[in-house]
């Protein structure tokens, strides 16, 4: 039987019909009911239909069907050469390190068969990223702009990151850490409306320099960071690449990107000291939401808290995480699991709009630099951390383990904020955790 003859015999129903039946079933109920807001500004119903449906040609959402599969890259990052090839020879296969002016790259890499796997480089100073000779299909992390925000205060020029850039031309090297904002305590909106700014400051520099579009779009590698909510980060991953694409488009309207490479890591925020075993979670359904949106490279951040045989556990966890969705739940096979959900689908356009809007606005006063420079960033992060400790401390939002259904057999960590007071440039941005606001005494 031809599948198109299944639903022959039955009439479709209108949106409006399909409203009113929904209004007859609530029995007075208002519609409001049937909606949420799982981040502010974003809104999700409880019902949909057809003729409403925004994921169609000339909308532009992505729906991640240029890879001929959902494969993605299991990331670990590492200190030490024991542990990365050990980590190898279990599963791993894209790497992070750090080198810094007194790292030594050769010792801290021996054995490691770069060409087989995805690796990237997060230079500390200058001088180590313009010393060192690393593999040509290493990614090189030199984002001055996400190293000034870390340390509050304008350290590193973008003539710096230039430098960098011509010494490793063979290198991808235009790493944007778009997840820092989100570890921070960002909304996914104000994540993504930062990143295209963060882009922006990038494309710009590098356009004036000289630099084709296309050589800007073959180096450019986004990492996004993924929260507690599963559907939105569904949708930040699939319109990331369209929103790059909008940037893009500015400086050439007939321009197509080729695909950037997206990083994803698991946010720091709802990591907790008390009732850590919740943890790994927590850490499984971000990484399955990122997974399923279509991120290229995935790192489950873990928690370093408790002995140090808890660390090495809770490590292991975080990349057994990622096997068990590829090798066991097959999240690798099915390309654009997402496409087709009403529910994204509109997650996914109010995300794609909203964010350029904030975009806009940040362009409009003077782009992301100056933006910071002024703490307008940062202030936008503050009212966001804000509303998230509002909703812990009121219940309307669960932190199992902190907020609800503590584990009475384990002795309550008093944990707190840090207060330190900065004297800096400008208010740094520094990793925000949510538990550490509770009031726990």
């Amino acid at each position: 039987m031809n599948i198109n003859e299944i639903f022959k015999d039955f009439s479709s129903t209108s949106y409006a019909e399909w409203m009113e039946k929904i209004e007859t079933d609530l029995k007075g109920k208002p519609l409001a009911v049937l909606t949420s807001k799982p981040e502010p500004d974003l809104e999700i119903v409880a019902y949909h239909h057809g003729d409403n449906l925004v994921d169609k040609p000339e909308n532009g959402l992505s729906r991640n069907l240029t890879k001929p599969d959902n494969s993605w890259k299991i990331r670990q990052e590492f200190t030490d050469n024991a542990n990365l090839l050990n980590a190898l020879n279990e599963g791993v296969d894209a790497i992070g390190l750090k080198v810094d002016k007194t790292t030594s790259f050769d010792q801290l890499t021996s054995g490691v068969a770069f060409e087989h796997i995805a690796s990237d480089i997060t230079f500390t100073d200058k001088e180590a990223a313009l010393n060192s000779a690393i593999p040509l299909n290493s990614v090189v992390n030199f984002d001055v702009i996400a190293k000034n925000l870390e340390l509050g205060k304008s350290q590193f020029e973008l003539a710096d990151f230039l430098a960098v850039y011509q010494k490793h031309a063979n290198n991808k090297s235009i790493w944007i850490s778009g997840a820092q904002y989100g570890m921070a305590g960002a909304s996914t909106l104000q994540e993504l409306a930062f990143t295209l700014a963060h882009i922006n400051e990038y494309v710009q520099f590098l356009h004036e320099q000289g630099c084709a579009l296309t050589e800007i779009n073959d180096k450019l590698v986004v990492e996004l960071s993924v929260n507690e909510n599963y559907f939105v980060n569904i949708a930040k991953f699939r319109v990331i690449k369209d929103l790059i694409q909008l940037v893009f488009k500015a400086y050439d309207p007939s321009y197509k990107i080729t695909n950037p490479v997206i990083y994803a890591k698991t946010n720091l925020r709802h990591l907790a000291q008390n009732d850590k075993n919740n943890n790994p979670l927590r850490e499984t359904t971000q990484a399955m939401s990122a997974v399923i949106g279509g991120c290229d490279v995935l790192t489950v951040t873990y928690g370093k808290h408790g002995t140090s045989e808890e660390v090495a556990r809770f490590e292991r966890i975080a990349k057994n995480i990622q096997l068990v969705l590829k090798e066991e739940a097959y999240l690798d096979k099915v390309v654009d699991p997402s496409g087709g959900s009403y529910t994204i689908e509109a997650l996914s356009e109010q995300l794609l709009t909203k964010s350029w809007a904030l975009f806009q606005e940040i362009e409009a006063n003077g782009g992301l630099i100056a933006s910071v420079k002024n703490n307008a960033i940062q202030s936008k992060i503050l009212e966001n951390q804000k509303q998230l400790i509002a909703d812990l401390v009121d219940n309307k939002r669960t932190f199992l383990g902190v907020n609800k259904h503590p584990n009475g057999t384990e002795t309550w960590i008093n944990v707190s904020a840090d207060n330190t007071v900065e004297n800096g440039e400008f208010k740094a941005l520094r990793p925000f955790y949510l538990e550490n606001h509770f009031p726990n005494n």
